[in-house]
């Protein structure tokens, strides 16, 4: 028996205040038909959407072709912002990414919502395929894992002068062919993240530095310190906590784990239910598209590296709660071998900046207190200071088992090079 929230045509109106589709799909259709022009016969089907977004699939001559997606919530959407990042993505990188036909930021349309087209990226989506074991081979895995590689060390390599995200300048017009602009980033849930203005936008730079990334942590959790003192007066203990994360990306700086790290493209969310995997696509070209681009900005790069390890993990591996990524070992049955080939692969398309960032105990700290100071929490341990405590606990850890002695280490090496000079 299909239940309401089951059904796909009804799932929406159920859950969120969205006309049923048995009467909106001539609308979506009508706005489809006039939007994409005579490609040939246009149908439209409802697919699962996700929590932001009602997704509509359209077929042109019975292929699917394109996406329509309308916000779920239109008015607090920002059609615009999930449009400039895509832009710069066609624009400045080589990824396979939804390539935006037609958008509407306002309601002044038939649907009477504010709507994207975008291309569909041919392929199967990686979440469901990467988990149903037997229907990846080894050889589709493995190649997998060198895209993915590829992926990181594109975006790695693609970065701009200052942290930001992606707007259209108020001085020109929006549109596709639009200039796309950068503003500095504020931290989520101290003002709201879509209301950011344009007004401070810069072009894109890729090259020179306007602001350290010790001087941009220690911003956003000076801001972060400020709005707690504003909204929670009397939570001394979170105040205090705020202030030695503070300390400890001044110490950072100082033991110059922060140095020259420069600002590179970041996706928030790097996992399969965002990848889409073509196998029958040629030898010399990527098969992988990511998708849910709407958020992606710029951040220190380590960032980003934070490693993925649904690739290579085993499956019972993966539920053995959030482990350190550093003290995360491939070990188990005979098939390891296959594990390990997909980490090493992964590993040598990445690149050396990756592998800099990726498993060092002090940058998955950095990862760490940059995604609080940046994101915050949505849960009532924020206002009490708990996920800030959290953070200093594992510093504190990190100095005792790996800097005290990486420290001590040269102590004693300077010591005899001191006593027996050369």
């Amino acid at each position: 028996m299909v239940t309401p929230l089951s059904h796909p045509y009804s799932a929406s109106h159920v859950l969120y205040p969205h006309e049923e589709w048995y009467t909106f799909r001539f609308k979506a259709l009508e706005l489809v038909n006039s939007r994409l022009g005579t490609q040939g016969p246009i149908k439209v089907r409802p697919i699962h959407g996700g929590s932001f977004n009602r997704v509509v699939k359209v077929l042109v001559d019975g292929q699917a072709r394109y996406i329509l997606r309308i916000p779920r919530r239109p008015e607090t959407a920002d059609v615009e912002g999930e449009v400039a990042p895509l832009l710069f993505l066609q624009r400045h990188t080589p990824l396979i990414t939804p390539r935006v036909t037609a958008y509407d930021n306002t309601p002044a349309n038939v649907i009477k919502n504010p709507y994207m087209i975008q291309e569909l990226i041919p392929g199967i989506c990686l979440y469901p395929a990467y988990w149903a074991y037997d229907t990846l081979s080894g050889a589709n895995r493995v190649r997998i894992a060198h895209d993915l590689g590829v992926v990181f060390r594109q975006l790695l390599e693609t970065g701009n002068s200052m942290a930001g995200r992606f707007v259209f300048p108020p001085r020109n017009p929006a549109g596709l062919n639009a200039e796309v602009g950068v503003v500095p980033i504020r931290p989520k849930y101290t003002e709201p993240w879509h209301l950011h203005s344009p007004r401070g936008a810069k072009p894109f730079e890729p090259t020179g530095f306007r602001q350290s990334v010790a001087d941009f942590m220690r911003g956003m959790l000076q801001t972060r310190l400020d709005n707690a003192r504003k909204c929670w007066p009397r939570y001394f203990q979170t105040h205090a906590v705020l202030e030695r994360l503070i300390a400890i990306v001044t110490q950072m700086e100082t033991l110059g784990y922060l140095k020259d790290v420069k600002y590179s493209l970041y996706h928030w969310d790097i996992a399969g239910r965002n990848i889409i995997f073509n196998p029958d696509a040629a030898e010399n070209e990527s098969s992988l598209g990511m998708i849910d681009w709407d958020d992606c900005v710029f951040m220190p790069s380590f960032m980003l590296c934070r490693p993925p390890t649904w690739i290579w993990m085993l499956r019972y591996q993966r539920f053995r709660g959030h482990q350190p990524v550093h003290e995360i070992k491939v070990s188990g049955p005979a098939h390891d071998a296959l594990c390990n080939k997909l980490k090493e692969e992964f590993h040598s398309a990445a690149g050396p900046e990756y592998k800099k960032y990726a498993e060092h105990p002090v940058y998955e700290m950095a990862r760490k207190i940059c995604h609080y100071a940046a994101q915050g929490t949505k849960h009532k341990k924020d206002e009490r200071g708990e996920t800030a405590m959290e953070l200093e606990r594992r510093w504190k850890r990190v100095v005792t088992y790996h800097i005290e002695p990486l420290l001590q280490k040269r102590a004693r090496d300077a010591a005899k090079i001191k006593n027996n000079p050369k």
